[in-house]
């Protein structure tokens, strides 16, 4: 009986040992969850009703076994709690993250480039001090390099950021070893040490790929692209050069497709760049256009490959890595080959050249819209690029003062092709196109009225395609291109060239008013039919700008008429014809606004009546005649009655507040 006892209080003390572990650990739990909570912002679901504790939890807890915590979490299935374990643990790699990137990596690559650079000192210290040979320098440089580069890839497995410190540093060791071996010590010859330093970064390469390691990698490409300049021995080698850089650009742009690198890319494009600088600058001759061009080309071709036929094929989308190359591609090859062929006859069709290269772009930009129609970022940068090499392509092949008007239109199939594809992307590149054909324009332009109806024309031509492909954006830099083009004929009728022109009315100036005037009214009709409301104060602007051209209109021709004809009138009645031509205005805006039920046009004649009467009371009157001051007041007061029994007899429209 008193073992029985006894076996019952020691369960009944282990279960109460028990059941304190689980109320300290969810104490704990409930601590960690606030915390979480606390750091993400998150506040806790308020409790439905409020749960008494267990009185055993007011016992008095007997000392616990520091491990307790611990083993109840590890009774916990790792399942129910990892996602609750990661938060926190997350949250403190963040805080430390600093920290442990600058202890882990960055000491690591410092260390590595301070023992390369004691090497370097070690050797220029032997060498003056005489302490030791050539031969056994460069033997220990590649054996220090070796040494490194095995115990890299034994430590690779447990320390992999110092594994890869050691290995870059060793290849540097190697790469400098030969290097001093061929120029400094001359022990081999250029070709052994060119053989020797594409094997180091072969094996750089090829070890970053195995150790998953950018770092190593860029390494190996600055090692083979420094490889030709650093062993030439200042004799040209045009196809030895360039069959190395072809066969070296092709093999780190497929370890950049398999271990999916795109700063590879980047950087081995900028190398061959260099590259084909120092050679331009440095061997190139003329003879040598066909190894040098082939490259250009063969260099050209594997990129646009890697950056878009690609993506195509795989039917992914490019990011802005390869966004960039496209734009750079395009871009650098044109130049290249503006400069090489340069001395042969395709000199003078550079501007069907960058033609062509367009058409390609725009063949491959197709097939890209076809094939994967997601990534419309790859579409629109090969339109793009298809569009500034025609925009080239107009400035090289034509006369200059053609470029502009060839810009405009090409401005118009930028519209439509990103009506087509429903980009606002394209249509901005198009008004940017836009904009550089009308300054062009000027530039290149001897006649100002050519250039105001060409502009008006252009600002027609926008806003129907805007209208048709209803697009707001061209639409308003329709707006721009009216006023501009409205300016520029308000001008010429106000200087020379109108005071030039021998005839009334039919001359350059008086149709370039006439034009700025129809294309003003044409677009504000074509608003009306918009019906938008977003856009009618644009509406009301267009208005006034094309009832303000009449205004202005007719001012300058009536002033032509009596230019022409000075001494056919005594006192030039210009002033009293001046007025008549203004109140007829208002006549005509009345009558159209009354029965159009327009009050802004009312309004405008009514502004304008009052206008010409301050003119009739204070110019008139000191230079007209007695005869035509009668003639005006009689006409003035006429109209006048004339309105005001207009109003009497509309009253009731008035009264219904219909006018708009």
């Amino acid at each position: 009986m008193f073992g029985v006892n006894k076996n019952n209080q020691e369960m009944m003390r282990r279960m109460r040992r028990q059941q304190e572990e689980i109320i300290v650990n969810q104490r704990l739990l409930a601590d960690r969850l606030e915390a979480i909570e606390n750091k993400l912002g998150i506040k806790p679901p308020a409790s439905p009703s409020v749960v008494k504790e267990s009185p055993q939890a007011h016992m008095p807890a007997k000392p616990l076994r520091e491990d307790a915590g611990v083993q109840m979490q590890m009774k916990v299935k790792p399942e129910s709690v990892s996602d609750l374990q990661a938060i926190p643990e997350r949250m403190g790699r963040e805080q430390g993250n600093i920290e442990f990137e600058i202890g882990r990596t960055w000491f690591n690559r410092l260390g590595a480039a301070a023992v390369i650079l004691g090497l370097v000192y070690f050797l220029k210290y032997s060498f003056d001090n005489q302490w030791i040979g050539p031969t056994g320098r460069i033997v220990l440089g590649i054996m220090v390099g070796l040494v490194m580069l095995g115990a890299g890839e034994r430590l690779r497995k447990k320390y992999v950021i110092y594994s890869q410190g050691l290995i870059g540093a060793g290849s540097l060791a190697l790469y400098f070893s030969v290097y001093a071996a061929y120029n400094f010590y001359h022990l081999i010859s250029p070709a052994w040490a060119f053989a020797f330093l594409i094997v180091v970064m072969a094996n750089t390469v090829f070890t970053a790929v195995r150790h998953d390691s950018l770092t190593i990698g860029i390494l190996g490409i600055v090692g083979g692209y420094g490889a030709p300049l650093l062993i030439s021995t200042g004799t040209p080698l045009p196809w030895i050069f360039f069959g190395y850089l072809c066969i070296l650009t092709l093999g780190i742009l497929g370890v950049s497709i398999y271990k999916r690198w795109d700063s590879f890319r980047l950087i081995s494009f900028f190398f061959n760049q260099l590259l084909i600088l120092v050679w331009y600058f440095g061997m190139y001759r003329n003879e040598f256009i066909l190894p040098t061009f082939i490259f250009v080309v063969v260099n050209f071709l594997a990129y646009l490959a890697i950056a878009s036929g690609y993506n195509i094929k795989v039917k992914s989308q490019v990011n802005s890595a390869e966004t960039i190359l496209i734009f750079l591609n395009a871009t650098t090859f044109f130049i290249w080959s503006r400069i090489f062929l340069q001395g042969t006859i395709i000199k003078d069709y550079m501007g069907f050249y960058a033609l062509a290269t367009a058409l390609a772009y725009i063949y491959i930009g197709r097939l890209a819209y076809r094939l994967n129609q997601e990534d419309k970022k790859q579409v629109y940068t090969l339109f793009v690029v298809a569009i500034k090499l025609i925009t080239v392509a107009f400035y090289l092949q034509l006369n200059h003062k053609y470029v502009g008007y060839a810009w405009v239109l090409e401005a118009c199939g930028i519209f439509f092709l990103g009506s087509l594809l429903k980009s606002r992307f394209l249509v901005l590149v198009g008004i940017i196109v836009l904009i550089l054909g009308n300054m062009a324009i000027p530039a290149w332009s001897r006649n100002e009225n050519y250039l105001a109806i060409s502009w008006l024309g252009e600002a027609l031509g926008l806003f129907l395609m805007g209208y048709k492909l209803k697009i707001p954006d061209i639409r308003f830099s329709s707006m721009a291109v009216l006023i501009l083009g409205s300016i520029v004929a308000l001008e010429n009728a106000s200087g020379y060239q109108m005071y030039r022109a021998k005839v009334f009315l039919l001359n350059w100036p008086s149709f370039a008013l006439l034009l700025a005037v129809s294309v003003s009214g044409a677009i504000y009709y074509l608003y009306n039919r918009l019906v938008l409301e977003k856009e009618k104060y644009v509406k009301f602007g267009v208005g006034v700008w094309a009832l303000s051209l009449i205004f202005v209109s007719l001012t300058f021709e009536n002033r032509h008429f009596f230019q022409l004809h000075p001494y056919k009138y005594f006192l030039s009645p210009e002033q009293l014809s001046l007025g008549l031509l203004w109140m007829i205005y208002a006549i005509v805006l009345f009558s159209w606004g009354l029965k159009r039920n327009i009050k802004g046009m009312r309004y405008a004649a009514l502004g304008l009546t009052s206008v010409t009467m301050l003119k009739a009371f204070l110019m008139d009157l000191a230079s007209l005649a007695t005869i035509y001051r009668i003639v005006l007041f009689i006409i003035l007061g006429l109209i006048l009655l004339g309105i005001s029994f207009a109003y009497q007899k509309k009253q009731n429209l008035f009264d219904r507040g219909e006018s708009q």
